[in-house]
């Protein structure tokens, strides 16, 4: 009997060994965009707070919804390379800088000195999504503060644009909506 079931045993181990293989997973960034236009040569400085986002996307996994359904999708194997916040985050700072190239600008996770910034950007996600052969969207409120901490802009952007059926698509996508979002504060700010 014992020997049955050592036999059974391996039989199931090798079976799950040449069973096949998952895909491998694929890991995104955010790009930031590659631009010539020029918003303001203003020199200033910006501190970019942490970014919130929805629990619903705050995990590794790229997650999507299904067109014209409730249901969402998250994906094993399309991942963020970082944590999304972490992306969103310095994926701005690195467009608000091609908008404002004199400007010095750094998120806040990397100085200790939060006085000496003559605003700070906090960024508040409430829709970070797409729908294979649809749209993706990004929609954010916003708020500029002074180096006093004293609310100076508050607004609410909403970006859509059409995308395709991939995640590398999708991320195209949201890149995209990233740089209108650093473009829409660039202007603000100057």
């Amino acid at each position: 009997m014992r020997k049955f079931i050592l036999l059974c045993m391996s039989s199931i181990l090798l079976t799950g060994c040449f069973s096949g293989r998952s895909p491998d997973s694929k890991f995104f960034l955010l790009e930031s965009i590659q631009t010539k236009e020029v918003v303001s040569l203003n020199k200033t400085s910006i501190l970019v707070e942490p970014i919130t986002i929805p629990d619903l996307i705050y995990k590794p996994q790229i997650v999507l919804k299904e067109k014209d359904s409730p249901e969402i999708v998250i994906s094993e194997f399309n991942r963020w390379g970082e944590p999304l916040p972490d992306i969103l985050r310095q994926t701005l700072v690195d467009d608000l800088q091609a908008y404002l190239p004199n400007a010095y600008i750094k998120p806040e996770l990397y100085t200790t000195n939060t006085s000496g910034y003559n605003y700070r950007l906090n960024v508040e996600v409430n829709h970070f999504i797409g729908v294979f052969d649809d749209m993706a969207v990004l929609d954010v409120w916003w708020t500029l503060k002074n180096k006093n901490g004293k609310t100076i802009l508050r607004e609410k952007s909403r970006f859509e644009t059409k995308m395709e059926d991939s995640y590398q698509n999708y991320v195209s996508s949201q890149s995209k909506m990233m740089s209108d979002l650093a473009k829409t504060i660039a202007l603000r700010i100057k």
